[in-house]
């Protein structure tokens, strides 16, 4: 009888290539245009609409709201306004946030105003009529002044944190040395007294021996012995309740 055999080969299935996540969508500045005038309103919400997510105001209370409300990376600000001035406008904004970047406009430029605002740390200042290129360039430029600041302080905060942890290590290292050398000197302490008592007690073994009745000569030498003892048993206790008070008091006191 004859047989055939016939061998299988397996085929490892083919594993799919893995495209990796595609990265994050890169956040959009956010841009706050201020402005009481339609038509400049209107012109700069042209321009900066598909390069930043904007916001709009049309006087300075509705712009310090929108602050208040929402990250502003950059603020355009029209100095000339009825009401608040763009100056006043300018001030707020930086005390809601310090880090937002603004840039002023102005058709009537005056040393004294342009001495104002940079004092009041605007990022630029830029005279009405403007280009685009002129615009566009100083907010980019905001925009990227304001991602540094951001860098900056982010890395500054990771800084703190790691060397906050850094420190609380080193505080538990040296509490764990200290509670070692306190175990220690525990150790070392009542090692002493101990030595005492053993040493008391096999006295005592040898000169009570096998004997079933104890002379009194042999009740006063452990009647002596057993005062002794019971000084270095009490010496024993209170040296324990020093560290452990010592102990509970360091550890009531750890951050």
């Amino acid at each position: 009888m004859s047989s055939s055999t016939s061998e299988a080969i397996s085929v490892s299935p083919e594993i799919p290539d893995i495209a990796p996540p595609p990265p994050a969508p890169r956040r959009k500045g956010a841009l706050l245009i201020v402005d009481d005038e339609d038509g400049p309103r209107q012109s700069l919400q042209i321009i900066f609409k598909s390069e930043y997510d904007l916001l709009i105001a049309s006087d300075g209370p509705s712009a310090i709201e929108l602050a208040k409300q929402n990250r502003i990376d950059v603020a355009v600000c029209d100095i000339r306004m009825q009401g608040m001035s763009g100056i006043e406008v300018l001030e707020r904004l930086k005390f809601v946030d310090p880090g937002i970047e603004v840039v002023m406009i102005t058709a009537f430029e005056t040393t004294e105003t342009m001495r104002k605002a940079l004092r009041l740390r605007a990022c630029d200042y830029i005279n009405k009529p403007f280009d685009l290129g002129t615009i566009r360039n100083a907010v980019a430029e905001a925009m990227k002044r304001r991602t540094l600041d951001c860098e900056i302080t982010t890395n500054a905060e990771k800084l703190q944190q790691l060397v906050t942890e850094l420190e609380e290590h080193r505080i538990e290292k040296q509490m764990a040395q200290t509670r070692g050398d306190i175990y220690a000197s525990i150790i070392h302490d009542i090692n002493g007294p101990l030595t005492v008592i053993s040493g008391f007690l096999q006295l005592i073994s040898q000169r009570i021996g096998p004997s079933e009745q104890l002379t009194p000569e042999d009740l006063q030498f452990v009647k002596d012995r057993m005062k002794t003892m019971t000084r270095q048993v009490t010496n024993c206790i209170e040296i324990s309740r020093r560290y452990l008070s010592f102990l509970r008091k360091q550890q009531d006191e750890s951050p």
